[in-house]
């Protein structure tokens, strides 16, 4: 799952967790990836149980970048390995 940002290209979407790092969201199942992704986009969710939800952020030490309220609505399911 990708975020589209508006300044700069798309972020693969990951959770943080400081004692565990940051690692990339896959799903097995496109409708579960939609899912998640309608859900996210509807309550425009920050944190899912103890992980915080954000983008792949390689300049960032934690390899984190944080979302906001309002970039949940820009999500594009895409399958791995698709621009």
């Amino acid at each position: 799952m990708q975020a589209s940002r508006r300044r700069g290209p798309a972020g693969r979407l990951v959770f943080y967790n400081p004692g565990v790092g940051a690692f990339p969201v896959v799903f097995g199942n496109p409708a579960v990836a939609a899912g998640f992704a309608k859900w996210l986009r509807e309550t425009h969710a920050t944190r899912v149980g103890k992980y915080a939800i954000g983008l792949m952020a390689a300049v960032n030490a934690t390899g984190f970048q944080p979302v906001h309220k309002n970039d949940t609505t820009t999500l594009a399911v895409r399958q791995l390995g698709s621009p």
